[in-house]
C-alpha cells in the first residue's frame, strides 16, 4: 500500500491567514486615513493663522469698527467684528475669525482703547 503524504497548507489554514492579513491591512489603512484627515486639518489651521493675524493688524491700523465678512482668495471667509466690554466702556473688543465651509480654523481677539 502506497500512501502519499503531501506537504502544504489546508484550505482552512489559508482562509485563516487571509482573514488575519485582511484585518491587519484594514487597520493600517484606517490609521493612514485618520492621519491624512488630521494632516489636512493641521494644514488649514496653519494657513489660517497668518490670514487672521494680517486681518487683525489691518483692522487695528485702520481703526475698524463694526462687523464685516470678506473672502480671502476664495478659500477662507474672514469675519471681523468689534464689541463693547460692559465693565469697561473705554475699552473695545476686536475679534477676527477665519472659517472655511462653516468650520472655524483660527480666531484671534484683542482689546484696544476707544478713542473719541
Amino acid at each position: 500500500m502506497i500512501t502519499c503524504k503531501s506537504s502544504g497548507f489546508t484550505l482552512l489554514e489559508v482562509l485563516v491567514a487571509g482573514v488575519i492579513l485582511t484585518l491587519i491591512l484594514t487597520a493600517l489603512l484606517r490609521l493612514d486615513l485618520i492621519s491624512s484627515v488630521q494632516a489636512a486639518r493641521n494644514y488649514l489651521e496653519l494657513r489660517s493663522l497668518p490670514i487672521a493675524s494680517e486681518a487683525l493688524e489691518e483692522a487695528l491700523r485702520t481703526r475698524f469698527h463694526g462687523e464685516e465678512t470678506r473672502s480671502y482668495q476664495g478659500e477662507f471667509d474672514v469675519r471681523l467684528w468689534t464689541g463693547e466690554v460692559p465693565s469697561q466702556p473705554e475699552i473695545e473688543k476686536l475679534a477676527v475669525s477665519v472659517q472655511r465651509e462653516g468650520k472655524t480654523y483660527a480666531e484671534l481677539l484683542t482689546y484696544r482703547l476707544r478713542l473719541p
